[in-house]
């Protein structure tokens, strides 16, 4: 989950908020560890890509456990008085671990892309006494190809042609006061996503895929060294747990 609030206001020298500049340009990276869920079958033996086996009389939910660690680029749009929107691309990697009894068989490494928009609504606008109140939509797509499986219980690796996908749809709500005149800019908020996990076995072709609704509370800090350059980090909490390090340029 890749959350990127594109803050665009400018600061005087007495702690006004000026017009909105123009565009946001802003790169960064992101580390986050997920539990995607995807869905096996009704029949007793299930296969899923790379091999490994699972036994059920009935459909279940698999609980996996993944990390991610992508670097960011985002386009912010100029502003109108309470809307923005920006978009996101970059690379990505992902690492899954799939439960398989007592052991877990892993996914490698996997490199890819993802792509991502968003639209932030001012709730509150900022004041000299009272905190910016945002809103946020956000969608996002990444793939990524896994190209190895390690099995757990017989400790060997064999090689795969797997694709792994997750689209991920979110809302989130930001609180933003402002410190020191607009030099330091704490931020905390709360989101509600819904995430489609997808794993496609290249060679048999066959997709086991899953939906999860989850949360995430998250905090963080902007520091503005001046109306146009500004630096931010940020922590999560929740279904996702992570961090983030972004570095901006509004012009």
């Amino acid at each position: 989950m890749i959350l990127i609030f594109v803050n665009s206001a400018a600061v005087s020298a007495n702690g006004a908020w000026t017009s909105p500049l123009g565009w946001t340009l802003s790169g960064g990276y992101l580390y986050e560890e997920e539990t995607p869920v995807i869905s096996v079958g009704e029949t007793s033996v299930i296969t899923v890509p790379g091999g490994a086996s699972y036994l059920s009389a009935a459909s279940s939910r698999l609980h996996l456990k993944a990390r991610q660690e992508a670097l960011i680029v985002s386009l912010g749009l100029p502003r109108s008085e309470y809307l923005g929107w920006s978009f996101q691309a970059g690379s990505v990697s992902y690492q899954v671990s799939i439960p398989s009894g007592n052991t877990s068989n892993q996914l490698s490494r996997s490199q890819g892309a993802f792509v991502g928009v968003g639209l932030d609504i001012d709730v509150v606008r900022r004041t000299m006494v009272t905190p910016r109140v945002n809103a946020r939509l956000s969608w996002r797509w990444a793939q990524t190809h896994p190209d190895r499986i390690y099995f757990g219980s017989e400790n060997r690796w064999e090689t795969v042609e797997d694709l792994w996908q997750t689209t991920r749809t979110a809302l989130g709500v930001m609180v933003e006061p402002s410190w020191k005149n607009g030099a330091i800019v704490p931020n905390a908020g709360f989101e509600m996503f819904h995430k489609i996990a997808a794993l496609k076995d290249g060679r048999s072709g066959e997709v086991f895929s899953g939906r999860q609704n989850g949360y995430r509370i998250f905090g963080g800090v902007e520091w503005r060294f001046s109306n146009r350059e500004a630096a931010v980090a940020q922590v999560s909490l929740g279904d996702e747990t992570g961090y983030r390090i972004t570095l901006e340029q509004r012009f």
